[in-house]
C-alpha cells in the first residue's frame, strides 16, 4: 500500500500541545538496524502467507457530524468524547453518543479536556481566542479577551507600527497551573513574509483554572513552528534556524535559548525520559532533557509514536506498520499492508493494541476496508471491523477499549471482539 501525502501536522506531543511535521510521502520502505543490517523481528503481509482472519470487531454506534477537513479533531476526556468540526464543539459520552452539550461556534481551531474545563482556540481575524468551558454544561468559564488589553502587555500608542498588531494565529499549552496561549503570522511564504509586517511572536500566560492574567511575553519576528509543555517550561520553536527559546511557565521570562534546537520543541531542560522523533531520512531516539541522541536508523518518510509503549516504538512507513526495540531501534516485527489511520500523524496507540487502517481479511491485500487492531508486542491482528466509507477516514481517537474514527462526516466508534 503506498503512503499518502501527509495533509495534517501533528497537534500533540505527549500530553502538550506542539507542532511538529512527522510524515513526507516516498516510493518505498527503508529500514536498516543502524547503520546497516536487518531486524531481528518477525515479519507479517499478503505476501509470504495466508493471513488468518482475525476476530470481528463492532460498530458501537455512528453519529453524522459537520465538515472536518480543516481543523476538526476528535478528542478523548475521561469517559466523554469532543467533536470539533466547523459547526463547533460537542461532547458526547463515548460510550453511549448521548449529547451532553454543544457549543456552537465557528471558526473553532484545536481542543483540550483536562480536569472540569475544556479549553478550544477560536480563529479570528484579528487575533485569536482562547476559550476555557466547562465540561458540565458547556459553559464559557474564562476568556484569554482582548489581547491588546491585556494588563501585562505594554500600551499600544495610537502611532503604533503595524508590527504592534496580533499575529493572526494561536497555539496553546495547557498544566495544571498555567495556560500559554501563543501568537503569530505566517512567515512561510515570500507572500506571507511581506503581509506579516515584522509582527513577533507573543505568549501570555493565564491560570488554567480561573482565567486570571500572570503574564506576557514577546518574541522575535517570526512564526511558531511547535511547541511544548513540561517541567514547569514552555518551549517555543520559530522558524527552523532559530534557538528555541524555553520560558519559565511561572513568569514567562526565558531560562534558556537551545541553539538549533527548533527542529525538536519537546528537547528541552524541562522535558524527561527518551522521545521519537522522525525526519525525511531517519527516525531517532532522543534524551529529551539533554538532547543527546540515543540511537539512530534510516527510515525513509515515517511517522513515529512520541513515546515508548511496553518497550516498542510504532512507525508508519510506507509499506506499513513496524515495531522497534525502543532502547536499541532493532526491528522487533512488522505488518505490511497497513497504515496509521491520521494522515500523517503517528500510529494510534491504546490499552495496548495498534489501531491502524487496512484492508479486507482474506482480500486482494490492498484498499482500507477498516480498522485493524494489532497487538503492540507481536504485531498480531487482535479484531478488525468493517467502517462504511473507510477510505475517506481522517481523525481517530481510543480510550477504555473503545476507539472513535471520523470517515467522511460520520463519526464511527468501534470495539473489538468480545
Amino acid at each position: 500500500m503506498p503512503r499518502r501525502a501527509s495533509r495534517r501536522r501533528l497537534l500533540a506531543w505527549g500530553g502538550a500541545a506542539a507542532l511538529a511535521a512527522v510524515g513526507t510521502t516516498t516510493a518505498a520502505v527503508v529500514l536498516r538496524d543502524g547503520d546497516g543490517g536487518s531486524g531481528d523481528g518477525a515479519s507479517g503481509g499478503a505476501e509470504g502467507r495466508k493471513e488468518p482472519r482475525p476476530p470481528a470487531g463492532k460498530v458501537v454506534w455512528s453519529r453524522e457530524i459537520g465538515e472536518v477537513r480543516y481543523g476538526g479533531a476528535l478528542v478523548r476526556g475521561g469517559k466523554d468524547l469532543y467533536v470539533l468540526d466547523d459547526k463547533g464543539l460537542t461532547r458526547l459520552d463515548a460510550e453511549t453518543n448521548t449529547l451532553r452539550w454543544t457549543y456552537p461556534e465557528e471558526g473553532l481551531q484545536s481542543v483540550r479536556a483536562r480536569g472540569d474545563l475544556v479549553y478550544v482556540l477560536r480563529d479570528f481575524l484579528s487575533a485569536p481566542e482562547l476559550i476555557a468551558l466547562r465540561v458540565a454544561g458547556g459553559r464559557e468559564a474564562w476568556t484569554s479577551g482582548l489581547l491588546s488589553r491585556n494588563r501585562h502587555r505594554p500600551p499600544r500608542p495610537l502611532d503604533a507600527p503595524r508590527s504592534e498588531l496580533e499575529g493572526s494565529r494561536g497555539l496553546f499549552t495547557v498544566s495544571d497551573d498555567v495556560t500559554c496561549l501563543l501568537t503569530y503570522a505566517p512567515y512561510d511564504t515570500r507572500w506571507e513574509r511581506r503581509t506579516a509586517m515584522d509582527r513577533p511572536w507573543r505568549a501570555y500566560g493565564f491560570d488554567s483554572r480561573t482565567g486570571k492574567e500572570l503574564w506576557f511575553h514577546e518574541g522575535r519576528a517570526a512564526g511558531v513552528t511547535g511547541v511544548d509543555d513540561a517541567g514547569g517550561r514552555i518551549a517555543v520553536a520559530a522558524a527552523a534556524n532559530e534557538p528555541l527559546v524555553v520560558l519559565k511557565a511561572s513568569d514567562g521570562t526565558v531560562e534558556a535559548e537551545v541553539e538549533n534546537g527548533a527542529r525538536r520543541p519537546q528537547a528541552h531542560p524541562g522535558a524527561a525520559g527518551i522521545g521519537y522523533f522522525a525526519s525525511d531520512k531517519r527516525i531517532e531516539a532522543v534524551d529529551l532533557a539533554t538532547r543527546r541522541t540515543v540511537w539512530g536508523r534510516a527510515a525513509a518518510g515515517a511517522a513515529v509514536t512520541p513515546r515508548a509503549t511496553d518497550g516498542l516504538v510504532i512507525a508508519a512507513v510506507s509499506g506499513g506498520i513496524t515495531a522497534l526495540d525502543a532502547r536499541t531501534g532493532r526491528e522487533r516485527w512488522s505488518r505490511s499492508g497497513f497504515q496509521e489511520i491520521e494522515e500523517g500523524a503517528p500510529p494510534l496507540v491504546s490499552d495496548g493494541l495498534v489501531l491502524v487502517s487496512g484492508p479486507e481479511p482474506g482480500g486482494s491485500g490492498s484498499g482500507v476496508w477498516g480498522v485493524y487492531a494489532l497487538d503492540v508486542r507481536t504485531g498480531e491482528a487482535a479484531w478488525a471491523v468493517r467502517v462504511d466509507s473507510a477510505s475517506e477516514m481522517s481523525l481517530a481517537a481510543a480510550r477504555g477499549g473503545l476507539v472513535h474514527v471520523c470517515a467522511g462526516r460520520v463519526v464511527h466508534t468501534v470495539r473489538g471482539a468480545a
